[in-house]
């Protein structure tokens, strides 16, 4: 059984293009929901770091296009 720190660095190497797009993607609404989540880092810091996921949401998007994801395979 995996426990959740397992599952937080799937995530973290999901996020930043470890596994598949759609992996990427997923990784990286669940890194920013816990950049969101953990407040104790300040509403600065939340506002540093959650752009941070959306770019890797937005690289996991674009690897859907089979011509991006031949031009830079990340997995």
């Amino acid at each position: 059984m995996a426990t959740i720190i397992d599952e937080a660095a799937d995530q973290i190497a999901n996020a930043i293009g470890a596994g598949t797009p759609e992996q990427q993607i997923v990784g990286a609404i669940v890194l920013g929901g816990g950049i969101i989540l953990t407040s104790s880092i300040g509403l600065v810091g939340t506002l540093i770091l959650a752009p941070l996921a959306f770019l890797f949401a937005a690289i996991g998007f674009l690897r859907l296009f089979p011509a991006v994801e031949e031009r830079w395979p990340l997995s």
